[in-house]
């Protein structure tokens, strides 16, 4: 799944934003731009809450101490909705 992730930042450097960021998280990330280009993320700043989008894709990926860092670092964080 790695190879798709980058596949589709590949066709889509703008929307993905990937730039010079390094790491598996920041491809993820990137690739969540691409896919959910229509909401604001929020990663980005926006509200539309991506943990779990971040988890899913981290493991499918392989990534997993990834998706344990962004599983630790979303404790405590409260629902805006």
């Amino acid at each position: 799944h790695e190879a798709y992730v980058m596949e589709v930042i590949d066709q889509n450097r703008a929307l993905a934003r990937l730039e010079g960021s390094k790491g598996n998280l920041a491809k993820i990330k990137a690739f969540l731009r691409v896919k959910y280009s229509d909401r604001q993320l929020d990663f980005d700043g926006g509200r539309f809450d991506t943990t779990w989008y971040q988890i899913y894709y981290c493991l499918r990926s392989g990534f997993y101490s990834e998706a344990v860092d962004v599983a630790e670092s979303s404790q405590g964080r409260s629902d805006p909705a």
